[in-house]
């Protein structure tokens, strides 16, 4: 006797108290009850009871729906099963009490949970109509992956090929499918489908797997041989589906989800165990070959079914041939009488309808208005269905006279070129038909069609915007059409439907800020075209028939999107805690995506002090987000050639970023390779780029092929537009009035080619509404300032890794990754700009270090870090309060953000006079210059004005509305206040609105006794109330009346609510009077937002430059604070720079480092980075030891050696030392002492250029001949492996010749990197007293399986390296042995033979030097003799 286990989950599961009775009858004990009970999966006796359980059981105890639960059987592999004895009943189903109990572990359970409770949360909030939560919620809809349970059910790989052929027939068979949404077939499970089987046939193609192949009528059975293992599959005939409707394709689409998984997991391993690219890039062709193919069959076969269906009729045709007289004369008598009958029955029906239209001539009357729309609309039905039916006739006709063709030619030859080729006719064909359809939808003016207002008035915008792609607002939807829809569709995959006139594409109002940025991403430029006429104010006007007047509100490009009229704007990227975890965990896992990589992106360097921690791990960001961080530019060029200065160009270039209202202009004149265009573009870095000078004719720009190729090579996802001004040059009126008073003057003195560029840039910002930056005081500032900057080449920028390094175009690796600690986006812009441009002033120099070094002991003292602790904070959590003002002078500043900014220049401010206050900065003098900043911070002008204006503002109102272009119309209601006075005498027309509609308002509320009164029944004392449904139109003012009572006849019905009991209804004289609240209303709305735009101009007239000034120095703050971040890194020491009676009488420059490191290699390498020293410039001082490299100030250094040895890296090492110390940051170096630079001038590395048409070769020397022309006594020059692009001869001599002028003529510090040892003997013997040569030390290893295996000391010794050791560097990269034993005796033999030529090649020239001496010099014995000691080096080896 025991309890059923319906009784006991009844229960269990709540169900209530229930006796539980035996099957005797009698009632059991509960202490019974609870000694029988125990769990499903916990063997108690060995009934059937205790073993299985029922399907609806299982459900209860897995709280899953049935759906989900079919979905985990089978993806589990878990059956039904049948007991012996079906206790439950015949017509169940039973399941093992095992396999419910090992689902409950399954991590699938808690995803379908969720995926369950997250479809409740989207239809609760479609029925509340919360449309914003539904997207927001389909947005983060739960998922999960298949993967573990691959791996559980195929423990080997070789497990998974074995059971590979039903897998991949399912996936073969989807890949044919049509998307069908009746029968829930997705579009992207068919698209998968395709994608995994073409990646197993590229795969069993390139390994030559495939062994039979057999055609049925099912299909082509495919067998191939993987891994020893036989794979065979099935694939259907490629012709037109039928989907049957009795197959349930939820569980076939089940096991697809499974073998999805499974095909990527074996198409995955499959290429990168064989070392192939995954994904792999699929061949068009061979799909058109296929496609081809497979019609080829399909026509035979047709052609085979006519042939035999000939035959059978020519059998027959002596029988048919007697017949066919008799059966014609049958046929036309049938005819004849068919017709008869037909024309008389329409006689007949005409009489009755014209009888009927007689007698009932009234009723006709009454319904004439309905059967004419009715007659309309069949017409127009028909003309549709015609349509329709016309199309695919003449296609069909194309078709079959195509398909003729291709059998007849099919029967010719089989050859593989003529089948791809077939399959490009098929293709060009449909291309062609798609064409023309298409062509007729984009036209914006359509041919014989009649437009309607809306479509006019697109038309009309299409005109005047031909080059901008618009979003039309058309009631709550924005509208595309024309090319404008193919566009959007491609970009936002959207759907582009064939309108009436011209392709239509559409999306909710709410997804306009996610579509704006997507299409300005893409590169295109976009208008959004709203309705600037309300409902509400156009039914009163005199418009009231006529179309809603639209106007082009916003325009947007990549360079002006931040300063544009506000979206509704994505989270906002604050640099807090929460984002530096995301970022780590990101870190994790692209590092378990790359394997191999090594740890580079974990490693940082952590310093503890005594009082406070700082990490500076570095964020593995790219350099598009880091681009998108700092800054975004628009470039205007303009070019002239000038002819008779040879081969140089005049150039102008003018840099803008709208959203923070920084302007650059640069005015040179550049050669072919234009390298100082170059330079120039890699510190802008910009994002849309404008060619000036052409006026939009057919001339188009001046600017030349080399400048377009360079623009294109360095920024290929630049946009890029041609202007179409024409100006050339201004008056001083125009200047004026363009640029304002403040900036009138400095314009007026720029060269005529400039100023040109500048007013093409002013017109090009007229549609956006952005022109007011050029009239910013200060704001318009040269790129270059060659008297306070220094110079760096665009080598320079690009080898010396300034911005990105080398190996990925990435941002991580860069000096500018390393020392980016800046809490806000302001502070990254200014140290980005700091790393561009290095100082050359030095007061402004140590100005830097000093701040730096305050905030570095601040960093140190417990009784001030707290400070500074909390002006990080602020800076972390701040918004971007430059492009907060420079969008307040546009007028497009938001509500919330300004109110934001506000904000943070008085919290800021009152954090700045506490750090003030702080103990170490009272020790210093007031005017030190971080004083100056946080003064600058504090100024109290800035914080009364900042006060001002957040006294006028009602700051929950502006941080609960957006205020942007997606938000609804009223977003600036109630923002100002009432009780500020100053609000009332600066906005009296919006209080006057608002005072309307207050009064409309309580004409409302007085309307609800007179309402009361007419409801019969109703209670004297009630008091009636309005209600509203939704807020909609037409749901607002409703009033509430219980179904029983009946309210007058000419109340409307709106809605009822059967819970409630109660009936809503709108009587007529509330209508009557929201027409006139509705109106007031939107009168309120636009006087509101007339008032914050009078209010961002009054506040930008007035306060802007205090602001303006304060988000400057609060930028700088925050840069100077990261590089003292950076300087209490181990290791780093402060620059000292030479004085003046330090420096070297001839003018050239000293650079002195005492085991300096890479600055990026060594954050990288944590402790494992080998230090050097170098010392340039000045000659030797008496009494120094030769041997002491660390003292040694030769003008050149001459690196020689092994490849690997860490050459390249100790040049770049001095150069990137050298930025540091002049940008004021702290180095990587246990001393550092140095001159005040001009310019640091790289050349390293091979590679061409073929977008500018160059060669490897042509690219160097071009490098090299820019450093020669560009280089002074104050410069830093660095060259790596001069002359490896040709000839060892040619090489040689030009490296020697081109070292000679930078030792001899320009007298700049040099670093020379090289493997011509002979080049280093010669000018060691030469130039002992201007150059001095090192090689870094090695020493050979014992390994047994590599003798000449050799280790990397990376210690730098003086003298010159005997060889460069290719070989032994051959051997580590791997190359074969016998390659490296022929190479070794080649090697040895070529060492020979140069010896023997070098030695009487040099007595030869020894003697001749010789002879030149005494020709030049006869008289002067001594120098002869000065001159035969220094040759003796010429003397033959013996």
């Amino acid at each position: 006797e025991e309890e059923t286990l319906t009784d006991y989950y009844h229960n269990k599961m709540g169900g209530g108290k229930k006796n539980k009775v035996n099957g005797t009858g009698k009632v059991l004990a509960k202490s019974k009850l609870k000694m029988k009970k125990g769990n499903l999966g916990k063997s108690r006796t060995s009934s059937n009871v205790s073993r299985y359980v029922t399907r609806n059981e299982a459900l209860n105890k897995l709280q899953l729906k049935l759906s989900d639960f079919r979905r985990l059987c089978i993806l589990k592999g878990i059956h039904p099963r049948e007991p012996k004895k079906k206790v439950k009943g015949q017509g169940k189903t039973y399941y093992h009490a095992k396999d419910i109990a090992f689902l409950l572990h399954e991590p699938l359970m808690k995803t379908f949970r969720e995926l369950r409770a997250h479809e409740r949360k989207i239809k609760k909030a479609k029925a509340k109509k919360h449309f914003n939560q539904v997207d927001r919620l389909r947005e983060h809809k739960p998922m999960y992956t298949l993967d573990h349970l691959v791996k559980e059910r195929y423990p080997t790989f070789l497990d998974a090929l074995r059971d590979l052929d039903d897998c991949l027939t399912l996936v073969h068979l989807f890949a044919l499918l049509p998307a069908a949404k009746r029968h829930g077939i997705p579009q992207n499970i068919v698209a998968k489908s395709r994608e995994l089987s073409l990646e197993f046939q590229s795969y069993v193609t390139r390994k030559r797997a495939l062994r039979k192949v057999f055609i049925s009528v099912k299909g082509i059975y495919y067998e191939a041989e993987i891994r020893g293992e036989p794979v065979v599959w099935l694939v259907s005939h490629n012709m037109q589906q039928t989907l049957p409707e009795d197959v349930d394709y939820r569980v076939m689409l089940t096991f697809l989800e499974f073998y999805i998984s499974m095909t990527t997991f074996v198409n995955h391993q499959l290429y990168h165990e064989d070392n192939l690219r995954y994904p792999p890039v699929l061949d068009v062709a061979l799909e058109d070959a296929a496609t081809g193919a497979v019609a080829i069959v399909h026509e035979l076969k047709k052609k085979i079914e006519n042939a035999t269906l000939v035959a059978q009729a020519r059998e027959n045709a002596a029988k048919a041939k007697a017949d066919d007289d008799v059966n014609d004369d049958e046929e036309k008598q049938r005819r004849k009488r068919s017709v008869d009958f037909e024309e008389e029955g329409v006689k007949e029906e005409k009489s009755s309808r014209d009888d009927d239209c007689a007698a009932q001539p009234e009723t006709n009357n009454k319904r004439a208005k309905i059967g004419f729309e009715e007659e309309e609309e069949d017409k127009e039905d028909k003309e549709k269905d015609n349509k329709k039916f016309t199309i695919p006739e003449r296609d069909s006709k194309l078709r079959e006279r195509f398909n003729a063709k291709l059998v007849a030619k099919a029967t010719t030859t089989t050859s593989t070129l003529n089948i791809r080729g077939r399959g490009h006719a098929f293709k060009k064909q449909r291309e062609e038909e798609d064409e023309i359809n298409d062509e007729k939808l984009d036209e914006i003016e359509p041919r014989d069609k009649k437009l309607t207002p809306l479509e006019a008035q697109v038309r009309d915008f299409k005109r005047k915007y031909p080059s901008v792609l618009l979003l039309f607002e058309v009631g709550y939807k924005f509208h595309f059409y024309g090319k404008d829809a193919r566009k959007a569709a491609e970009t936002l995959n959207v759907f582009a439907y064939p309108g009436k006139t011209w392709l239509q594409a559409s999306g909710p109002v709410h997804r306009l800020a996610v579509y704006v940025r997507r299409l300005v991403n893409a590169g295109h430029k976009v208008g959004v075209v709203r309705q600037t006429e309300t409902a509400a104010l156009k039914a009163e006007g005199s418009t009231k028939g006529s179309v809603f007047t639209r106007e082009l509100v916003a325009l947007y490009t990549k360079a002006t999107m931040d300063a544009g009229v506000s979206i509704a704007a994505e989270p906002a990227h604050t640099n807090n805690e929460s984002d530096e975890a995301q970022k780590a965990v990101d870190i994790i896992e692209n590092k378990t995506d790359r394997e191999g990589e090594g740890d580079e992106d974990l490693q940082g360097v952590v310093i503890t002090n005594n009082h406070r921690k700082i990490s500076t791990t570095m964020s593995n960001i790219t350099a598009d987000e880091q681009q998108h961080r700092l800054s975004n530019y628009l470039l205007c060029i303009s070019e002239e050639k000038k002819s008779e200065r040879g081969n140089k160009d005049e150039i102008a270039l003018v840099a803008i970023e709208t959203s923070v209202g920084n302007i650059y202009y640069s005015h040179f004149e550049d050669d072919s390779s234009r390298s100082r265009l170059e330079s120039a573009l890699l510190k802008i870095s910009p994002c849309e780029i404008l060619f000036a000078g052409g006026g939009g004719g057919e001339e188009e720009s001046s600017s030349s092929k080399e400048t377009k190729r360079l623009v294109s090579a360095l920024f290929p996802d630049a946009r890029v537009e041609q202007s179409t001004s024409s100006v050339s040059s201004l008056s001083k009126a125009e200047i004026d009035e363009y640029f304002g008073s403040n900036n009138s003057e400095k314009v007026a003195g720029l060269p005529r080619l400039l100023i040109a560029t500048l007013a093409a840039a002013r017109e090009y910002l007229v549609p956006f509404k952005l022109e007011n930056v050029l009239k910013l005081s200060k704001a318009i500032k040269p790129l270059d300032d060659v008297q306070s900057e220094m110079i760096l080449s665009p080598n320079a920028i690009r080898q010396l890794e300034i911005f990105r390094n080398s190996d990925d175009g990435s941002f991580t690796g860069s000096l500018l990754w390393l020392i980016d600690h800046a809490k806000s986006k302001a502070g990254s812009r200014e140290l980005s700009r700091w790393v561009s441009r290095p100082l050359r002033d030095r007061a402004e120099i140590e100005n830097r270090l000093s701040a730096i070094e305050t905030l570095r002991s601040v960093n140190s003292a417990p009784t001030s870090v707290l400070a500074l602790e909390k002006l990080e904070k602020i800076l972390r959590t701040a918004p971007d309060v430059e492009r907060v003002v420079a969008r307040a002078h546009h007028l497009n500043a938001t509500p919330a953000e300004f109110v934001a900014a506000m904000q943070f220049f008085l919290s800021f401010g009152a954090a700045c006079v506490e750090m003030q206050h702080s103990a170490l900065l009272n020790q210093n003098d007031e005017k030190s210059p971080l004083n100056e900043l946080l003064s600058a911070c504090a100024d109290e002008a800035t914080l009364r004005a900042c006060t001002k204006a957040l006294n006028a503002l009602d700051l929950t109102v502006a941080n609960s509305r957006a205020g942007n272009l997606g938000c609804s119309r009223d977003a600036y209601v109630g923002l100002f206040l009432r009780e500020n006075e100053d609000n009332q005498k600066q906005f009296p027309e919006m209080f006057r609105a608002h005072d309307n509609l207050e009064k409309s308002k309580a004409t409302m509320d007085a309307l609800l006794p007179d309402l009361a009164a007419q409801i019969p029944g109703i209670i004297k004392c009630a008091k009636l109330s309005y209600t509203s449904v939704g807020g909609a139109s037409g749901a607002e003012y409703l009033i509430e009346v219980g179904d029983k009572l009946k309210p007058p006849n000419d109340w409307i019905k709106v809605s009822a609510n059967k819970s409630k009991k109660v009936i809503r209804y709108h009587p007529p004289i509330v209508l009557e009077n929201m027409k006139s609240l509705d109106a007031n209303s939107e009168r309120l709305a636009l006087a509101c937002e007339d008032a914050w735009k009078s209010f961002l101009k009054e506040f930008s007239r007035v306060s802007y430059g205090e602001c303006r000034q304060a988000a400057k120095a609060a930028a700088k703050i925050d840069a100077l604070n990261a590089l003292a971040i950076l300087s209490m890194n181990d290791g780093y020491c402060r620059p000292e720079f030479f004085k003046e009676e330090e420096e070297n009488e001839d003018g050239t420059a000293r650079i002195e480092i005492v085991e300096g490191r890479h600055p990026t290699l060594d954050a990288k390498m944590v402790d494992k980075f080998v230090p050097n020293s170098a010392s340039l410039g000045g000659a030797q001082s008496s009494g120094e030891s030769r041997n002491d490299i660390t003292r040694r100030r030769r003008r050149a250094m001459i690196l020689t050696g092994p490849n690997m040895g860490g050459k390249s890296c100790f040049a770049r090492q001095v150069a990137l030392i050298a930025i540091l110390a002049h940008i004021g940051s702290f180095v990587p170096a246990k001393s550092c002492r140095l001159s005040v630079l001009d310019g640091i001038y790289t050349r390293a590395g091979a590679a061409d250029n073929l977008a500018l048409g160059q060669s490897t070769f042509f690219q160097e020397m071009s490098e090299t001949s820019a450093i020669l022309k560009s280089c002074t006594k104050k410069s830093l020059v660095v060259l790596d492996e001069l002359g490896r692009g040709t000839s060892t001869t040619d090489g040689i001599a030009l490296a020697t010749a081109t070292l000679r002028m930078l030792v001899e003529k320009v007298q700049c510090a040099t670093v020379f990197v090289t493997h011509f040892s002979n080049l280093a003997k010669q000018f060691k013997e030469s130039n002992a007293d201007e150059v001095f040569c090192c090689f870094p030390s090695h020493m050979k290893t014992n390994d047994e399986k590599d003798s000449k295996r050799i280790a990397f000391l990376y210690t730098l010794e003086e003298g010159v390296a005997h060889r460069s050791f290719g070989l032994n560097v051959a051997s580590m990269a791997g190359i074969p042995e016998k390659v490296l034993e022929v190479a070794e005796v080649k090697s040895l033999a070529f060492e020979e033979k140069s010896s023997r030529k070098s030695a009487g090649s040099d007595e030869v020239v020894g003697d001749k030097m010789i002879r030149d001496a005494l020709l030049l010099e006869s008289s002067n014995i001594a120098q002869i003799k000065e001159t035969q000691r220094a040759l003796r080096f010429f003397a033959p080896v013996k």
